[in-house]
């Protein structure tokens, strides 16, 4: 066991979500400068594996090799080779990507400091990432899964279980995939690019998504199809934003939107939606019997009705009460008057 010879681990990440920044934990793992790796067992990826007992700490380097699983007992793996797969242990570890590295998680509950741009595959213990500066692709498991973006792009796709996804810091692309679980997704902080998704939705029930924009990017939001409910905040976020809703399954989504100029595509279901200060364009389609229902429209708001026609406009209580031929229905709340007929 001698480290002299081993890099300082290569992580950064500037968000300020706790336990983003991994020096820390990885020092007083690993040690720094001539001590690093002083007290870890050494993997050059020839024969078999060390056991955990070879390392008065329990951590493992790997240095070699292009394919290694790590044997239970031990607390923590340090990845040196290049463009390698780790195979995680069941007794779950505190893992440290360098180098474009694959990792399978297990059944154990991992955290994950991806300092290259690395691609994890979570198991079913909960997950939590962290990716730095080269960007990460994960994809989720059956257990929980949270996501923490660095500077790099980020995609992730949730499994099964639960997840949190937050975006990336800088001007790269953030995709956040919720699973068939329940989501709470948050877009980057940075001036990228957002995809926040829902996912597939549940077959089996019930999905409840949150979905936050951040930073000055541009957001999408993609609503969960089947059963479930899904809240959108864009106030949070300064971007453009667009909103498009699914087009079945019995839906139920709360919609606030900024004041950029954004568009909402409205879906199945009720979409109760707020308006923000910019001219915003309100897309009516399908004819599915959907209800739209819009707070604060403006005079300078569109309403565009795709493949629709409208049958029938009343006021009603106050409110503008539009209804399509395909048997939609739009309510301007708080519109006094009729637009259109």
């Amino acid at each position: 066991m001698s480290g002299s010879s081993f890099p300082e681990f290569d992580y950064s990440n500037s968000s300020t979500v706790l336990g983003a920044n991994g020096q820390i934990s990885f020092s007083n793992i690993f040690g720094t400068g001539p001590a690093i790796g002083g007290q870890s067992a050494i993997y050059n990826g020839i024969g078999a594996v060390p056991p955990a007992s070879d390392s008065p700490n329990a951590s493992l380097v790997v240095k070699g090799g292009s394919a290694t699983t790590i044997p239970d007992g031990y607390s923590a793996v340090y990845d040196l080779s290049n463009n390698d797969t780790i195979t995680g242990a069941s007794s779950g570890l505190g893992v440290y990507l360098q180098n474009n590295s694959d990792y399978v998680g297990t059944s154990g509950n991992d955290t994950i400091y991806a300092g290259g741009a690395d691609t994890i595959a979570a198991g079913s213990g909960a997950t939590d990432v962290f990716a730095g500066a080269n960007g990460a692709t994960v994809s989720g498991g059956s257990g929980s899964l949270q996501f923490v973006g660095g500077a790099g792009a980020a995609k992730v796709v949730g499994g099964s279980g639960n997840t949190t996804l937050f975006g990336g810091t800088g001007s790269s692309a953030s995709v956040l995939i919720g699973g068939t679980g329940n989501n709470t997704l948050i877009g980057g902080s940075g001036s990228g690019p957002n995809t926040l998704s829902g996912g597939s939705g549940n077959p089996f029930g019930a999905q409840n998504n949150v979905m936050f924009a951040n930073g000055s990017g541009a957001t999408v939001f993609q609503q969960a199809p089947l059963q479930g409910t899904t809240l959108i905040n864009g106030t949070t976020g300064t971007g453009q934003e667009l909103v498009v809703g699914s087009t079945f399954g019995a839906i139920q989504d709360t919609v606030a939107l900024n004041n950029n100029a954004d568009t909402v595509l409205s879906g199945a279901g009720v979409t109760n939606i707020l308006g923000g200060q910019g001219p915003d364009l309100f897309g009516i389609f399908n004819g599915d019997g959907a209800t739209t229902n819009i707070y604060g429209f403006k005079s300078i708001d569109q309403i565009a009705f795709v493949n629709v026609g409208i049958s029938k406009e009343q006021v009603v209580n106050g409110s503008d009460v539009i209804t399509t031929n395909g048997g939609d229905t739009v309510n301007l709340i708080g519109v006094d008057h009729k637009l259109f007929t």
